[in-house]
């Protein structure tokens, strides 16, 4: 089943005949419009569930994934039978469509009330692995409701992080041989929390809420972490996913990032054997790179972003050569001068910071101006300033108007700078 429950059907197989079957497994193509929905919707609420088809779902960025297969997902999710799950899925597609299109207004959080309260609905009593499913999903597009909605303003979003997490580890979502439903769901939630952590770890503003949920995570004291605790799974078998699991342990490095851990003999091996598999899964990308396709190219650019942030993060403990970082950012501005857009924000901050040259700078801008252009987010105008604040302080250190800083601290007056917590999905 898609889902990894059995017999690799998706989860409408036991749903809806084989007419409609054969709708939501027929590649999307635009316009995307359907004829039909199991549900008796008024022309509002079909009006928002096509746009959420043709214009809202592009906000739905997950590392590896075509955004047509997310879409697919979410609606399949949506459109089966009724049920409170089901329910939840499509009010939170209601509520991200009519925030997406309108902006945050009456109907919008009226929409995402209904989805809480389906959600609310469905969890009462034992709940299966299909439903449970729909539920990290629900709280992931709800996830991207509030970034949409309050990012700079509130930290909600990450509760529903580490919501999709506690479901998927507790219903065993991640476990071996589930289908590429299941893939994608766990991906999902997989990319919101790895980038929730890298801005918890280097976002350090005390007094504040964001802080403060840092500390209760565990990111600012000796605590096992709440949203760490029993990490995703991740699909070793799929480059993408395993390149996350694999930016989880560097953000893990930096966690441990004190001049006592970088002299230990066991801080260069366990960095040794991170770049190792960096690297494999790099070539691996590189191997797959058949069709060249631009999300293939976004994913590589994005790899070699994190294998930067290693060496950069222990470069004093390993001695890693200058004509090395050079060779692998020339390689990473070439990836990027070919794209038309990237919408992973990482890898735009961690190689728009190495931008030395006019044309490296320019290639960053344009491409940052294309992305928002298709892609509007807040995520992009944090890169923006952070990228350029960074500039200005790598030219006053060359011009000898400013000190060096070490990268770790470079980072984290980068990302304090905001004065909230940045996100960077």
């Amino acid at each position: 089943m898609a889902f990894g429950i059995d017999n690799q059907e998706s989860i409408l197989a036991k749903c809806l005949n084989a007419d409609r079957r054969q709708y939501l497994r027929t590649p999307l193509v635009s316009p995307r419009l359907f004829n039909w929905v199991p549900y008796q919707l008024n022309a509002q609420l079909g009006t928002l569930l096509r746009y959420f088809e043709t214009m809202a779902s592009e906000s739905l960025t997950v590392l590896g994934f075509e955004t047509s297969n997310v879409l697919s997902l979410v609606l399949r999710m949506a459109l089966s039978v009724q049920t409170p799950a089901t329910a939840a899925v499509l009010q939170s597609i209601f509520a991200l469509s009519a925030l997406h299109r309108d902006g945050p207004n009456e109907q919008s959080a009226h929409l995402k009330v209904r989805a809480l309260g389906a959600l609310a609905s469905s969890a009462t009593g034992d709940i299966n692995s299909i439903a449970a499913a729909q539920h990290v999903v629900c709280g992931l597009l709800l996830c991207t409701f509030e970034l949409q909605k309050n990012a700079g303003k509130s930290y909600h979003w990450l509760w529903y992080v580490c919501g999709a997490k506690h479901l998927i580890k507790t219903h065993v979502l991640d476990g071996p041989g589930r289908g590429s439903d299941l893939n994608l769901v766990v991906g999902w939630a997989q990319y919101y929390e790895v980038m929730a952590r890298f801005g918890l770890r280097h976002w350090r503003r005390e007094n504040t809420a964001e802080f403060a949920f840092a500390e209760y995570a565990g990111h600012h004291a000796a605590l096992p972490p709440v949203c760490a605790r029993d990490h995703i799974v991740a699909e070793l078998n799929n480059p993408p996913t395993a390149m996350l699991d694999l930016l989880r342990e560097v953000i893990d490095i930096a966690e441990a990032h004190t001049p006592s851990h970088r002299s230990s003999s066991g801080y260069g091996e366990y960095a040794l054997e991170l770049e190792s598999k960096l690297k494999e899964t790099y070539r691996t990308l590189r191997e797959q790179q058949l069709a060249v396709s631009e999300d293939q190219k976004a994913v590589v650019a994005f790899g070699l972003s994190v294998l930067l942030y290693l060496w950069r993060l222990t470069d004093t403990s390993r001695n890693i050569t200058s004509t090395k970082v050079a060779s692998l950012i020339d390689e990473a501005f070439g990836y990027l001068s070919e794209l038309d857009a990237l919408r992973y924000p990482l890898p735009m901050l961690l190689l728009g910071c190495e931008a030395r040259t006019d044309n490296q700078r320019r290639i960053i801008l344009e491409l940052i101006s294309r992305t928002e252009r298709i892609s509007s987010t807040q995520a992009m105008s944090y890169v923006k300033g952070m990228t350029r604040s960074a500039w200005v302080q790598e030219d006053l250190r060359r011009d000898g108007s400013a000190a060096r800083v070490g990268y770790m601290e470079m980072l984290n007056v980068l990302i304090s700078s905001c004065k909230r917590l940045p996100t960077f999905i």
